[in-house]
Order: structure tokens, then C-alpha cells, then sequence
């Protein structure tokens, strides 16, 4: 079932492509993919393949808005995305990130259904960028991978555009990836 939505993963390859390695193939030209990820905005889980093997499972909250493209809405961008750069590597668990800074100050964690007022970025950040021409504004629209003080309302849409993941699992996937991971998001 995993290898359904390769095959329709890059509008430059054939529709029958069914392996992440055929997709590396694509690629080789520019660099080949070592690893993918996959947002299931349907299941509310990201997937890291390594190869045709899932490395990692991941509980995220994509946008409580819904998905698209459009600035302004909150939603979060579906398609295939890059990663521009890394942002957090040296700071502590719970740290609170500004403009991808640390503030100096830590998130208390909510692990129940707390739902705070504002969209906090904590632990570390992994800024992507748009690849296809339905999403190139991806990157200035300030669209992340992050950690989220509400860890427990994550398997639901919660975020105001960007994939909130747990904080743990953060740091764990920036240790696992690189600037040449690619990134899909399916809102199905």
C-alpha cells in the first residue's frame, strides 16, 4: 500500500514508478535522494524511507486549516519539498525557537490535550522549501518540521501550517536527514 503514492510522486517520472530507488534514479543528475519522507496528512503520521524501508514512524499534526497553497491561511502545502536549512542543533529539549533562534526559554510540554494560544516552535527546526510550482512559496511562507509543546494533540491537525512532531522525535530526525532528504506531503 506504501508504494501507491510513489507512483505518482514526480510529475518528471513515468506514473508506473513504484520504488524510492526509481525516484533516486530521477535524480542522480542532481544529486541522488539518500532518504524520503512522507507526510499522510490523512493518517497524521510521516514516514522516513531509507531505500524501500520505512527507518522511522512518526506521530505529526499538519495545519488545523487544512492544506493548500495559498499565504496567509495557515494551511499546510502539500507536494514534493526540499530542505533549505537546519536550525537548532546545539539548543536544549523544550527549547523555544524565534525566527529560528533560541529565545533563551524553555516550553513547558503538554503531553494531555492541552491546546495553547499561540503556534510555539520548540527544539529544533528543519525549513523546507517548495520544489513544484503549485507550492514555490513554501519557504517564504516560513513552512517547518518542528518540536511543539502540545505533544498531545499531535496524530490530529493541529498546526498553523508547518508539521509538528514530538519533540524527541525532532531531534532524533535531524540526526537521520540531510539537505539532500526530500520531503512529500499527501493530504490524503
Amino acid at each position: 500500500m506504501r508504494k501507491l503514492w510513489l507512483a505518482g510522486l514526480l510529475v518528471c517520472m513515468p506514473l508506473q514508478a513504484a520504488t524510492i530507488d526509481e525516484i533516486a534514479d530521477a535524480y542522480k543528475s542532481s544529486g541522488a535522494i539518500e532518504k524520503l519522507l512522507y507526510v499522510d496528512g490523512s493518517e497524521q503520521r510521516m514516514y522516513l524511507y531509507d531505500g524501500e524501508r520505512v527507518q522511522r514512524e512518526y506521530f505529526i499534526s499538519t495545519s488545523k486549516y487544512g492544506f493548500g497553497e495559498e499565504e496567509g491561511k495557515g494551511h499546510t502545502p502539500t507536494g514534493l519539498h526540499g530542505i533549505s536549512s537546519f536550525h537548532g542543533k546545539d539548543v536544549p529539549f523544550g527549547a523555544i525557537l524565534d525566527a529560528r533562534e533560541w529565545n533563551g526559554e524553555i516550553a513547558k510540554i503538554y503531553t494531555d490535550e492541552t491546546d495553547i494560544e499561540e503556534d510555539v516552535v520548540t527544539t529544533r527546526v528543519i525549513r523546507l522549501d517548495g520544489l513544484e510550482d503549485h507550492n514555490w512559496n513554501t519557504y517564504d511562507r516560513f513552512i517547518y518540521l518542528h518540536g511543539t509543546p502540545e505533544e498531545g494533540l499531535l496524530g490530529t491537525p493541529a498546526s498553523h501550517g508547518c508539521i509538528r512532531m514530538r519533540n524527541e522525535d525532532v531531534m532524533e530526525l535531524y540526526e537521520l536527514i540531510s539537505k539532500e532528504t526530500l520531503v512529500y506531503i499527501s493530504e490524503d
